[in-house]
């Protein structure tokens, strides 16, 4: 008798593991069929809406004195392509000698001030300001709008497209302007989560050295403090409004110098009156005044004053 050697834990082996000796269930179970796949469905993504809320004004509408700028710069240069259209038309003149230049286009209109809208008032003459409560002071402003992705994208490309034309490009391509709004996205996006780390901080461990958290982002993204914002909104915005202002005021007031007719004489013998009427010198008629000779004194050509002193004598003779 063989002895054969069991370890522990092992399963004794079967005899019959034929397939005859498996139920028919157990085997449809176990031996599974091969699974039919799926066709390949296309993904179509469902139309996001882009009303899911009214977008205010404000994110729409940019300043109104951003605005005026860009077409103050319009102006200044529909101007100044009529300035060097003058200029050429002037030296074509000198060129061939001709009387009198031909009349230049009227300038256009200097595009009229939008009214400000002034968000608060100062009392003259010591220029302080009355303190007014507000919500938006108390921190109860109007709830935030929902804007998906695609209403966002659009608001941001405009206002690229608005600071470029602020700065004085004419036009641009596709690419630049998706490049820096995508730029401009990230900035933003940069910005927004440093804010809400920012005020996390601060409301878990109070304090963190700064007046408040916008100060501490601005300080952190390099620009500064708050105040540089208020600087450069009265340095490259207001002021450089008031700069182009006079700007076309100056342009105005040259092409309107260079816009009047130039009467030049083409010799010194004669005398232009009009476009077709020439006179020359020798058709002047000379007019001769006596000359003091040996017969004629000083006396003879003032005129004589007897008349009227005894016109005065007899009056005075009257009231007597």
């Amino acid at each position: 008798m063989e002895h054969v050697t069991v370890h522990w834990g092992e399963m004794p082996e079967s005899q019959n593991v034929g397939v005859e000796v498996i139920p028919v269930e157990l085997r449809n179970f176990l031996i599974l069929k091969a699974a039919k796949p799926d066709p390949l469905m296309l993904h179509q993504p469902c139309k996001q809406d882009d009303d899911l809320s009214e977008v205010p004004l404000e994110c729409i509408c940019p300043d109104n004195v951003v605005l005026h700028t860009i077409q103050l710069l319009q102006h200044s240069k529909k101007v100044q392509s009529l300035m060097i259209l003058a200029h050429q038309q002037a030296e074509q003149n000198n060129e061939n000698d001709f009387d009198v230049t031909e009349t230049l286009p009227p300038a256009p209109p200097i595009p009229e001030m939008p009214e400000r809208i002034r968000k608060c008032e100062y009392n003259y003459p010591f220029r302080y300001m009355e303190k007014k409560s507000s919500m938006f002071a108390e921190g109860q402003g109007s709830p935030t709008p929902r804007l998906n992705a695609n209403t966002v994208k659009k608001i941001l490309r405009k206002s690229v497209a608005t600071i470029l034309a602020h700065i004085g490009y004419d036009n641009t391509s596709q690419c630049v302007l998706d490049t820096l709004t995508d730029v401009s996205e990230e900035y933003i996006q940069k910005f927004t989560r440093l804010l809400r780390v920012a005020v996390d901080q601060e409301n878990i461990s109070g304090s963190t050295g700064f007046p408040d958290s916008m100060e501490r982002v601005f300080y952190e993204m390099g620009v500064g403090s708050v105040k540089t914002l208020h600087g450069f909104y009265q340095t490259r915005v207001l002021k450089y409004h008031e700069m182009m202002i006079n700007k076309c005021n100056s342009l105005q007031d040259e092409y309107a110098s260079l816009a009047l007719p130039v009467l030049r004489p083409t010799s010194d013998s004669e005398i232009r009156c009009g476009p077709s009427e020439t006179v020359s010198e020798e058709d002047i008629p000379e007019i001769h005044f006596p000359a003091l000779g040996d017969g004629y004194s000083a006396d003879e050509l003032q005129p004589s004053l007897e008349p009227g002193f005894q016109m005065l004598h007899s009056l005075e003779q009257e009231e007597q």
